[in-house]
Parts: C-alpha cells; structure tokens; sequence
C-alpha cells in the first residue's frame, strides 16, 4: 500500500527518462543553454502533468486567518492557504480558488466582501473535528459560519456543514486535479490550556476538557471523527489531500515560561526570575492581569523584586501554573491525535502527511532562523504567534504554507516555489526590530485586533529599545500608560 504512493512520481520519472532526451535534440540545445532549458522542460512537464487545479481548506482558525483575536481581510490575506493558492499561480497553474474575505473595518466590518463568490477557503473559527462535520450554516445567517460558508446554503436550499460544503465544492470540477488541506483537531485539545484566559489550567480540568464526549474532545471521537472526515474527501474526484499534524499546544505563545518572562522583562536592576516553583509555564491572562498589582506586563520594567513576588503569586494558583505533569496531559493527547493522523496518512495512497508538529518542534528549539533572526514562540518577540499567542503572525503562517508546499511538491510534482520568508518577515507587524520583547503590531485603524490585546502589546517606538508597550510603561490592567 505505502508504495502505491509513488506511482504518480514514478510515472512523470521514467515519461522524462524516455522523453527528455529527444525533445532537447528536437529543441536543438547547445551546451551553453543546456541547463536552462533542461529546467524550464521539467517545470513544464510537472506541471502538465498535473494539469489544472482545484484547492479546498479545510480546518479552524488557523485556517480562516485569524490573527490578534480577529478574522478579517487583513488577516485573511496573508493565511497560509492564501500563500499556497498564490505560489500555485506563481507557476502558471490553472487553479480554481477563493478566499470569503471579510470587511475589516467601516459599516460593513466583519460582512463578505463577495457573499456570493463560492468559498473554497473553508475553515471556521472554533471547529473542532465534531463541529466540522455537525455545526451547520444557513442561508442569510450572520453567524461566522454563515458569512464563511455563504452562498451554498442558499444554493442547496438547505442548511451546511464545513464538510458538505467541501463535498459540493469538491464536485464543482471533477476534471481538475482537487487539492484538499484537512488541519483540525486542535481546538479537541487547546481549550485545555485556554479556559478562562489559562487560568483554570488544574490537572481536574484538563482531564475534564480532554475527556468530554458530549464535545467529542476525547480520544476516541476525535479519532472517529478525523476517519470518516477523511473517507468522505478521500472520494471526491480527483482528490490529493494533505492532512496536517497538530502543534503541542503545551508549547504555544499563550503559555508563558520562565525564559519568555526573562525575554520581555526590563528590570531596573538585575534580572533573576527565581519564583517559578513547580510551574512549566504560566497562564497568558496571568500576564495582562485585572490591576495594577496583578498584571506581570505592569511590572517588567520594576525591580526584580517585585516583579518575582507578582510571579510568585501567580505560579501558586493551581489554575494559572501549568505544571509539568500537566503539561504533559496536553502534550500526550497531542501525540496521541497525532500517532493517528500519521497512521491515516500511511494507510490511504491520496492521503499525505503535512507534519507541521515536527516544524513547531525546531522553532521551539531555536532551529529556525529567517532574516537573520531567530524565530521563537514568545508573544511579541517577531517570532510565530500574533498577539494572542494562538495564531501565527506573517511569517509564522509563511513556515506552515512551506512545510504544506513541500510535501505537494514531494508527492505531487508540482515544483512550486518556497515562500520567500525573508520577504514576509519584513512587512510582518509582529517581528520586533528594536528586540525589546515587543512587536509594532499593525496599524489597528486599518487592520483590528482584538481589543483586549490592543493596549497590551504593541510597541511605542519599535526603533527604540527603551520604550516598549504602553502598560509597561505604568499602565495595569485595562489601564493604559503612557510612552515615554
């Protein structure tokens, strides 16, 4: 079975052994221009080969866009199957392919730009692998599903889930090759962490979240779920889908460890975080706090001191320290999800792993550099994560379009180009110039984040090391300081 993967390879291998030779005699190459011609042959013939092309999404937010706690054309535009879609067309392909992009600002924020364009970006906010399959949209509705997935519902006369609106799309061309990405599960796992702004992180809740089959959360729904997803796009014409492993959500930038605090922290004297106790990590709402004396982004620029006292009050409340044995729940079940997603991937010939966990495995390492930085998960260090610490910033979404890219070219010949990295990273709000552990962010008149997020993270002066974000600066909780 494994072997059947290849044959497409296999095949355009031994057509170019048989053929290239005599076509370059035909095309009469000298020595000089041997080369070029050679690779703009092989370019051509990967991409007749395929012919033209259909891509559907699949997923959640990841996949919708959402960056900061906000979906909207801003956002949207620079998704990673946005970037896909674009580096297919960057090679001449056919492709067959819409984003439903949402008004960012005015009257009509957060409404269709084009209600009545097919959307083949299908991805909604919040689904799980049970509400991808059972949460319906409905005609002229005005839940986020409803503006997503709109005009089907209207089309088919009925009501639609994420799926079924995959299944008429993927009819719409049964005679172009269908590409499908499938990234869910990760909201099965992340409101473990996430509940109540990560501050109900206790070994009864996890195992609560984890376990609850009413949701569907538990292992073995999410593993039914993710199988019969799978068989009904696995039959669709012409159908090569590329199904994504999970991220460990006990690494992620809402999660704050002991060397993120020690990053962004400006002490007036010496910096020596020492009140951790048993804690991996600490709650992303433990950060921005109610008051003054709660909020940690209040107090990096005090004394150590001080600052160690607000952790240490911090890290011993059960529900906002994550331990490591906790940890580790949350880790395992992504394992688990994943061990899964691998074996389906094996065990289908048009099923392809994209193995993001292994590429968020090297940024947690430090393994990855773009533009001669080091990408990390810290919020607000030009790493992977946007404001929320949940979903990716420009480049971070840029790493997850390539790791996707990569294994289409493996599989399927297409001999598309990497996402230039560099080039994103340089217009990425979320890349911190000064490297003061604080991002400019973008311009919020134009492109919205959530609100909560606006007066806690972004950059006075993103040229100068000394002046970091407003609350920083004096300012607690939802009390706004001044820049100096």
């Amino acid at each position: 079975m494994p072997g059947m993967k290849f044959t497409k390879i296999t095949q355009i291998f031994f057509f170019l052994v048989l053929a290239l030779p005599l076509c370059l005699i035909q095309m009469g190459c000298n020595q000089k221009s041997k080369e070029d011609e050679t690779s703009m042959f092989l370019s051509a013939m990967f991409l007749n080969q395929i012919g033209p092309i259909a891509m559907i999404n699949l997923g959640d937010s990841l996949t919708n866009g959402d960056q900061s706690g906000s979906t909207h054309e801003y956002s949207q535009e620079v998704s990673f199957p946005q970037l896909i879609a674009k580096q297919i067309r960057m090679r001449g392909s056919d492709l067959v392919w819409n984003n439903p992009i949402l008004y960012a600002t005015g009257a009509n924020a957060g409404t269709r730009k084009e209600p009545n364009l097919i959307p083949y970006n299908l991805g909604v906010n919040g689904h799980t692998t049970k509400t991808l399959m059972g949460t319906a949209a409905v005609a002229s509705g005005s839940n986020h599903i409803d503006k997503i997935l709109s005009p089907i519902p209207t089309i088919l006369g009925k009501s639609i889930t994420q799926l079924e609106a995959a299944e008429y799309v993927g009819n719409l061309n049964p005679d172009r090759r269908l590409i499908v990405t499938l990234w869910i599960g990760g909201n099965d796992v992340l409101g473990a962490v996430t509940a109540s702004s990560g501050s109900a992180m206790t070994t009864t809740s996890i195992n609560t979240f984890l376990n609850d089959t009413s949701a569907e959360h538990d292992l073995t729904s999410v593993k039914a779920n993710l199988n019969a997803t799978l068989n009904r796009l696995k039959v669709l014409p012409k159908a090569e889908i590329f199904i994504a492993t999970l991220p460990d959500i006990s690494g992620i930038g809402f999660l704050l460890t002991q060397s993120d605090l020690t990053k962004i922290a400006h002490t007036s004297d010496n910096l020596n975080i020492t009140s951790f106790g048993s804690c991996q990590a600490l709650g992303f709402g433990s950060l921005i706090g109610t008051s003054t004396a709660n909020s940690l982004l209040n107090q990096l620029d005090g004394n150590n001191a001080t600052l160690n006292a607000v952790i240490g009050g911090i890290a011993g409340n059960d529900g906002t320290c994550l331990t490591q044995a906790e940890g580790n729940l949350v880790t395992t079940r992504v394992n688990e999800i994943n061990t899964y997603i691998r074996m389906l991937a094996e065990t289908n010939s048009n099923v392809h792993l994209v193995d993001i966990d292994a590429m968020f495995k090297r940024v947690l390492n430090r393994e990855v550099t773009v533009g001669g930085k080091v990408l990390g998960k810290t919020i607000g260090l030009g790493g992977v994560f946007s404001f929320d610490g949940v979903h990716p910033s420009h480049t971070g979404h840029g790493l997850i379009a390539n790791v996707f890219i990569e294994e289409m070219n493996r599989t399927l010949g297409l001999n598309l180009a990497l996402v230039d990295l560099a080039l994103i990273q340089a217009t990425d709000p979320y890349r911190d110039d000064d490297n003061d552990g604080f991002a400019r962010g973008p311009n919020t008149a134009v492109s919205p984040i959530n609100a909560s997020l606006n007066l806690h993270f972004l950059d006075c002066d993103d040229s100068n090391a000394n002046k970091f974000a407003r609350i920083v600066h004096g300012g607690g909780g939802a009390t706004s300081g001044t820049c100096p």
